[in-house]
């Protein structure tokens, strides 16, 4: 993991700020907004929306930057954001969250 850390850490920075972007201004068709507005701010909602915000923002002109997986920026936003929500609803420590990206 030490060779993959700064990477990660890099990830979890702007996979997140992009995310809460999306749930903060009106992007494509807020898919993130409606599950919150509807749903609720339970994790499980949580971790789909702001996934959903990330990937709305990206696909409608947000300028932020974002880390890909596997060649796709939606991907890299789909695979890290879910599992850092729930990191910080679960308060697991960094390294641990960055071991669970890396490991996902």
């Amino acid at each position: 993991m030490k060779e993959v850390r700064d990477l990660l850490i890099n990830q979890i920075k702007k996979n997140t700020t992009i995310a809460e972007e999306g749930l903060r201004n009106d992007y494509g068709v807020s898919v993130g907004k409606t599950l919150i507005k509807y749903y609720g701010e339970h994790v499980q909602i949580r971790a789909k929306a702001k996934a959903a915000a990330g990937s709305d923002a990206r696909m409608r002109g947000c300028s932020l930057p974002v880390v890909i997986n596997s060649g796709s920026g939606n991907q890299g936003i789909t695979v890290s954001v879910p599992v850092i929500e729930y990191a910080k609803e679960l308060k697991v420590s960094v390294e641990a969250t960055i071991e669970s990206i890396g490991r996902y």
